[in-house]
């Protein structure tokens, strides 16, 4: 038989006729009938931490991210070998770089032998053969932001003499406007390339100079949406219209609240339209589609 605990004892203690209703064992009673229930509640909270410890992916759905040091070495699964040689194989087709013709080359840059190899004797500039040819092909260093000046001259008519001006082509609006170009990278940084806006920025400023605040950003994309609003029109009646595609929808949060992306496709169009999402007596009807193009 195993030792009678602590509070068996006081509670024997506590029985005795002369000792019934003492204030110090009624104390210690109640105090030990604390801490034995404070150390069952530390052992169960030890035993859950334990076995959180002793858990990693191996033998849970935990993450590998998630393993402690105490996690084992995960196995590691080795290929079986196909008796493929490494590289290309045969049938592949190459993608080797070949020089471009004469004609395509943008920068030249001669070199001319200075001493002779032989005796060292001072070389004229004279050709002695055609020359060897290696090229380089690379970016060109971004170009600053190339500024176009209208000019809307005025002419007085030699038989009335009234002034008239020329007018200014449509699109050049106020005294400085930003163009088509710009605008499109924007938004090709934005909706393509899902640039945040403090990055955006960043990448046209140092590629290129040019500083737009935060609202001419959104004005070009605005811009942007508003010029392919007719194309993009069409091609979503034209992937509405295919007799077989796929679809889904999933919960996208937009400003605060959560909206519905719908999305139709296909071997060749990819339509993604935004709506609400429906709740009892509302109704399912989204946005238009505002894009369009090849899946990935």
């Amino acid at each position: 038989m195993s030792a009678p605990s602590l509070a068996d004892r006081l509670a024997l203690v506590a029985a005795d006729p002369a000792l019934v209703g003492h204030p110090v064992v009624a104390g210690l009673v109640a105090v030990v009938g604390e801490l034995e229930s404070e150390l069952v509640s530390l052992r169960e909270e030890n035993a859950e931490l334990r076995r959180q410890l002793g858990r990693h992916s191996g033998h849970s759905g935990q993450p590998p991210s998630q393993d402690g040091p105490s996690a084992p070495p995960r196995p590691r699964r080795r290929r079986r070998s196909r008796g493929r040689k490494p590289g290309g194989q045969p049938g592949h087709a190459g993608h080797t770089r070949r020089p471009v013709a004469a004609a395509q080359v943008d920068v030249r840059v001669e070199h001319w032998p200075v001493r002779c190899d032989r005796c060292g004797t001072d070389l004229p500039r004279i050709e002695a053969g055609v020359p060897a040819r290696r090229q380089v092909h690379d970016l060109p260093a971004p170009p600053p932001l190339a500024v176009t000046e209208h000019r809307a001259h005025a002419v007085r008519c030699p038989d009335c003499g009234t002034r008239t001006r020329a007018a200014f082509p449509a699109g050049v609006a106020g005294p400085v406007r930003y163009g088509p170009r710009l605008e499109a990278l924007t938004a090709y940084l934005r909706y393509a390339q899902h640039l945040p806006t403090g990055r955006l920025r960043d990448l046209l400023r140092e590629l290129h100079g040019v500083v737009l605040a935060t609202g001419t950003v959104e004005a070009l994309c605005r811009r942007a949406v508003e010029r392919l609003a007719a194309r993009a029109d069409r091609l979503r009646k034209q992937a509405l219209a295919r007799p077989v595609a796929g679809m889904d929808e999933t919960a996208l949060r937009v400003a605060g609240g959560t909206l519905w992306l719908h999305v139709l496709c296909d071997d060749h169009l990819t339509c993604y339209r935004l709506g609400p999402v429906a709740t009892s007596g509302s109704s399912t009807r989204a946005r238009p589609c505002t894009t369009a193009s090849p899946p990935t």
